[in-house]
């Protein structure tokens, strides 16, 4: 199951400036800030908390590009492998007490991709009645604007878990048909990379 549920009042549509660009601006100056640059910044990847982990995404996003002089589709690009590289990192996370460990089984990477697709659509859901203006007010062009690029790096973070998922499944079916021998360790991530090329 997802975690999410709603957005607080003004996350997302404001008479001022909305929660969610306040967070993000806030996330972009740490990274302005931080002694090790922008570019090098750890943006938080926690996928028990999709709306911050967009936040971290779209963050990331302008500290790549702050003058605004990439290609869109440079950008896009490079969104996308943070993305992927920050998904691959959750999910092989060591765990605290064996580090020789994964921290997650096959099933819990499943139920956790699982829970972020439905965290992805009760957002996106959200974010449509907010730019109709379905509970009240409708955002200004800039902000209405600013949650459809919102949701297109939700869409490059729903595709990216998709894949992933269908990739693990396609995984966990193989080892039932015994494709792949029941004897391999499932926690082990370098069985999962060798017998699946996931990453």
């Amino acid at each position: 199951m997802g975690n999410f549920k709603f957005f607080p009042m003004g996350y997302l549509v404001s008479t001022y400036e909305p929660i969610l660009f306040k967070n993000v601006n806030s996330l972009i100056k740490q990274a302005k800030e931080s002694s090790r640059g922008p570019k090098c910044f750890h943006f938080i990847f926690d996928l028990k908390d999709i709306p911050y982990v967009m936040e971290n995404i779209m963050a990331f996003d302008a500290s790549m590009d702050p003058d605004h002089k990439l290609p869109l589709q440079v950008l896009t690009m490079t969104t996308k492998m943070h993305i992927k590289n920050e998904l691959a990192r959750y999910l092989r996370m060591s765990d605290g007490k064996d580090p020789k460990r994964d921290a997650f089984s096959l099933d819990e990477r499943l139920a956790c991709l699982k829970g972020v697709l439905e965290d992805l659509r009760g957002m996106q859901d959200l974010i449509n009645e907010a730019v109709k203006g379905v509970h009240g007010r409708k955002p200004c062009l800039e902000h209405q604007n600013y949650l459809y690029a919102y949701s297109n790096r939700m869409g490059l973070l729903g595709a990216e878990v998709l894949r992933v998922q269908n990739l693990y499944l396609a995984w966990a079916n193989n080892r039932a048909s015994g494709v792949i021998p029941h004897s391999v360790d499932e926690y082990s991530i370098s069985k999962t990379w060798e017998y699946c090329n996931i990453w």
